[in-house]
């Protein structure tokens, strides 16, 4: 059984509710959808816990055109893209489309959310400080994210940050986003982690998608456990 943080789960029942129902067992039915429907609300998973292969001969999952970060008020940072993470000693966490990365600290699932920001009362914006008054979205490639030791997740290829609305607010190749929790300048690392007690673990599992189940039509991946 899977279970879903509660902002991912209202994202993906609200767009296919007779499919995703944790009120029943089993909770995924996706025969009770049509095969672009169930594609479509996967795609609004923001934790990338849902994937999908299509078994019918519809078009593949696609990988977003752009590298964006959006930002969750008082929430973690939202990861669309072509990406790679990896961890302070360089080993391959995971290569994916979407993803929802801790940044009040307190995750005991890191670099991965897991809704503890609800539970310490985590308080960020859902913008920079001092957006840039010109962004033009850049283009794709792939992106690398470092999950350093005890310290910032140092992203670097191309990338646009999002506000809580969805506007650019920031563009840049090579940026450090705080993850400890502290900083004055969210979502930025400004160096705070080096005065705090701050504990980031180097590694963690690889993570695939071998724990794919085959169901009908289609073939859902589920990944990045964590709780309703």
């Amino acid at each position: 059984m899977m279970r879903f943080a509660a902002s991912m789960w209202q994202n993906v029942s609200g767009a296919c509710t007779p499919v995703f129902d944790t009120t029943r067992r089993p909770w995924v039915l996706p025969d009770a959808g049509a095969a672009d429907s169930v594609a479509a609300a996967i795609l609004t998973c923001p934790s990338g816990a849902l994937h999908y292969e299509r078994k019918d001969g519809g078009a593949a999952e696609p990988i977003p055109e752009h590298n964006t970060i959006r930002l969750v008020k008082n929430g973690p940072l939202y990861l669309r893209g072509d990406f790679t993470i990896v961890n302070g000693d360089g080993e391959l966490v995971a290569n994916d489309t979407r993803a929802s990365l801790c940044r009040c600290g307190a995750s005991a699932n890191k670099p991965y959310c897991d809704n503890s920001h609800r539970k310490i009362g985590f308080e960020a914006p859902a913008t920079i400080a001092e957006p840039q008054t010109s962004v033009e979205t850049l283009e794709g490639g792939k992106l690398r994210v470092e999950t350093t030791i005890n310290g910032p997740l140092h992203v670097t290829g191309n990338l646009t940050v999002l506000n809580g609305k969805g506007e650019p607010v920031y563009q840049g190749t090579d940026a450090s986003f705080c993850r400890c929790g502290a900083s004055a300048n969210k979502p930025f690392c400004d160096g705070t982690h080096e005065t705090i007690v701050h504990t980031n673990p180097a590694s963690r599992r690889v993570l695939g998608r071998s724990t794919a189940r085959e169901i009908g039509f289609l073939q859902m991946c589920f990944k990045h456990e964590s709780s309703l």
